[in-house]
C-alpha cells in the first residue's frame, strides 16, 4: 500500500486551505486599510475644521484686542490733553497773579 496518493492529496487539500487562508488574509489586510484610510481622513478633515475655527477664534481675538488698545489710547491720549491743559490753566493763573501782584505794590 503506497501512502503517495494520500500525500498529495494531502498537499493538495494544505495547499488549497493555503491558498483561502491567504486570500482571507489579503482580504481582511485590505479592508483594514481601506478603513484606517477612512479614519485617517475623517481625522484630517476634524484637524483641518478646528485648524480653521482656531483663525477665526484667533483673528476675532486679535480684532478685540485691538479695538481695546485703541480705546485705550484714545483715552490716554485725552487724559493727556486734560492734563496739559491743567497744566496751561494753572500757569495761566500763577502769570496772573504774579502780574497783578506787581500792579498792587
Amino acid at each position: 500500500m503506497s501512502l503517495q496518493p494520500e500525500a498529495a492529496a494531502a498537499q493538495a487539500s494544505l495547499e488549497a486551505s493555503s491558498g483561502v487562508a491567504i486570500s482571507d488574509l489579503d482580504g481582511s489586510v485590505t479592508g483594514a486599510a481601506g478603513d484606517l484610510d477612512a479614519k485617517v481622513d475623517d481625522a484630517t478633515s476634524t484637524v483641518g475644521q478646528s485648524v480653521t475655527a482656531l483663525k477665526a477664534d484667533v483673528k476675532q481675538a486679535v480684532g478685540d484686542t485691538n479695538a481695546t488698545l485703541r480705546g485705550l489710547s484714545d483715552e490716554a491720549e485725552a487724559q493727556a490733553t486734560r492734563a496739559r491743559n491743567a497744566v496751561a490753566d494753572a500757569r495761566a493763573e500763577l502769570a496772573s497773579l504774579f502780574d497783578g501782584g506787581d500792579d498792587a505794590s
